[in-house]
């Protein structure tokens, strides 16, 4: 499992990940990238993701709006890829990403 620590109200920090099936980059050309975003007791969201540079890396990223980042709290992420032949993927497919939002002292 992987954790991310964020501080509320922090929206500079990119939420960047490389996308990997059998240890290998996953190709993202022609792709879109869609981070899943599901707070702890609310509505699971859909965020769009930006893939970095080359597609062929399969890294990707995502920048935190002021409304994701507003409560201190637990969120489960997952990146889910959307292939040019319109087939999909969901990274992590055996664990899961755990964001955490620290209370911030301000």
């Amino acid at each position: 499992m992987k954790i991310i620590y964020l501080k509320r109200g922090d929206t500079a920090r990119k939420i960047t990940d490389t996308l990997s099936l059998d240890g290998q980059p996953i190709d993202l050309t022609g792709a879109t990238v869609v981070l899943v975003w599901a707070p702890a007791r609310l509505a699971t969201q859909r965020k769009a993701a930006t893939i970095v540079s080359d597609p062929t890396t399969g890294i990707v990223s995502y920048v935190p709006s002021a409304d994701d980042v507003a409560t201190a709290g637990v969120v489960r992420i997952e990146w889910e890829i959307t292939f040019a032949d319109q087939s999909v993927l969901t990274v992590p497919t055996l664990d899961e990403i755990i964001l955490r939002i620290l209370p911030d002292l301000g």
